[in-house]
């Protein structure tokens, strides 16, 4: 029996939990929560990486374990997931050929990693064998170095859909019906259509009204209601029998008969305590822990693990170089050999021999390697840096002697954006407009902050370029410009 660390990057916290291996029933040993700042983490990427950076350490000195060592689990829809039938022949080693070749073809950049994850559900007759998923490259990259500089050594990252999947089939009176499963992880809700235990499609909302009030289940009957209508329109699926929340509060709990009585649908709240052993002190918070728990029970098939895909993305691309790329290197290596040897015997320097052999010896050092790469990404970002302080400079120098947005104009728009991103701003100083782009989960909340904009005061006029869907965000984006107010010389 072993013990296992894994952690959870939510949008509001994180959470760790330290647990036993090897039985049929996990037994958790530990667990450990940390608020993470506002913002830092916005569907999974991150935005802020010092106050990320800072609150993992945090996080680490706040710990009643040690923590240097851990699997990851992240959720965010930039995480391609297909899944898709196999022949029943097809070997392991092809798997993961099959997962690329699913989903390069959606990956227009083709800058992702790609990994799969073994399903079978209990069902004899279910037809998806495995889960392809991909995930960017330098998600991953950023995760790894973060954590790294933290202390902490990530040895596996899985996405929470996978998590979920493998719940599913686990849990015994839910791996063989047609349901959708609610999962709930503070203001986010992820809602899962299974049919007959396999898994079909999923939808991320984000929830408005505030979870201790009991209101926010009400915003998800779209999507449930979506979800049942597309499974009654399929002749392979079975219709939804029933509607089961992971994550619900006791507040919400009464919710669940008004959501029956409107969809005509068996609602069910369940938690996993009668198949995850605690031992720890004091009681653990089911309901907020939905988005690590799943990752805690056993499973005998292999998952997701993008870190491991990193490491054969880099054995992908000495392969792809090929033989003829072997030989032009062997050919640079003799050659390089030969003038090092000819320098050191003509110009008789043995001081040279020794520099090079230190440095082979420098290099042949793990942590040396991870330094320098280290500091080449602080070299990365100190030139980042200096291209944004010149932008702004310049920026400063247009808009000398104009109207100029201030921080009030900045905390107008984002307090009538609500869960709407707004990035991007633009300013012309010769007509006073102001301009940026916006990501909605929901278009119907454009008009609404269109309209809101409008009759703030701030602006003259609010125009917006019409909405579309951006599938590598799974968001609605649009722009928005108008002109503000008080510009000195007047509106043109």
């Amino acid at each position: 029996m072993g013990k296992k660390t894994v952690i959870y990057i939510g949008e509001e916290e994180l959470q760790a939990v330290v647990y036993n291996t090897g039985r049929k029933k996990p037994e958790i040993l530990f667990h450990h929560f940390a608020a993470l700042p506002a913002g830092c983490v916005i569907n999974g990427i991150i935005v802020n990486e010092e106050a990320f950076l800072d609150a993992i350490m945090k996080f680490r000195a706040g710990c009643r374990f040690r923590l240097e060592k851990a699997d990851l689990i992240v959720d965010s829809s930039h995480i391609m997931v297909k899944a898709m039938a196999v022949p029943d022949r097809m070997k392991h080693k092809q798997f993961l050929y099959t997962a690329r070749a699913e989903l390069q073809a959606i990956d227009k950049k083709k800058e992702s990693v790609y990994d799969y994850s073994e399903i079978c559900p209990k069902n004899p007759e279910a037809k998806r064998d495995i889960l392809c998923g991909g995930i960017r490259r330098d998600m991953v990259e950023q995760y790894m170095a973060i954590f790294r500089d933290a202390g902490i050594q990530i040895v596996g990252m899985d996405a929470l859909l996978d998590c979920v999947v493998h719940m599913v089939e686990y849990i015994p009176f839910l791996c063989r019906r047609t349901i959708i499963l609610c999962v709930l992880d503070g203001q986010n809700a992820i809602s899962f259509l299974f049919s007959n235990g396999s898994y079909i499609m999923h939808s991320r909302n984000r929830l408005l009204a505030e979870r201790k009030e009991g209101k926010a289940i009400r915003e998800l009957i779209g999507r449930i209601t979506t979800m049942c209508q597309f499974s009654q329109n399929q002749k392979e699926f079975d219709g939804v029998r029933a509607v089961y929340f992971f994550g619900l509060l006791k507040e919400e709990e009464p919710e669940l008969a008004w959501l029956a009585e409107s969809t005509h649908l068996k609602t069910e709240n369940f938690s996993l305590r009668d198949y995850v052993e605690i031992k720890v002190p004091e009681s653990i918070p089911f309901d907020r822990m939905a988005g690590i728990l799943p990752s805690v029970l056993p499973t005998g098939r292999k998952k997701f693990n993008f870190a491991e895909a990193m490491k054969r993305k880099a054995v992908e691309s000495v392969e792809r170089a090929g033989m003829a790329g072997l030989v032009i290197s062997s050919i640079l290596a003799v050659f390089v050999v030969l003038l090092l040897t000819s320098a050191s015997v003509v110009l008789g320097n043995k001081g040279r021999e020794k520099d090079i052999s230190r440095l082979h010896l420098y290099t042949e050092k793990e942590e040396n390697l991870e330094e320098y790469e280290r500091l080449l990404r602080l070299k990365k970002k100190i030139g980042q840096y200096e291209a944004e302080i010149s932008q702004m400079e310049k920026i400063g120098e247009e808009l000398s002697g104009n109207q100029q947005p201030d921080l009030e104009t900045f905390n107008t728009i984002r307090e009538q954006a609500g869960t709407i991103s707004c990035i991007n701003f633009q300013y012309s100083s010769e007509k006073g407009i102001l301009s940026f782009s916006c990501y909605a989960e929901n278009y119907h909340e454009i008009g609404r902050f269109v309209k809101e904009l409008r009759e703030t005061g701030v602006f003259s006029d609010v125009e917006y370029s019409g909405y579309t869907f951006d599938k590598s965000a799974g968001m609605y984006s649009f722009g928005i410009s108008g002109s503000l107010k008080s510009r000195r010389g007047g509106m043109p």
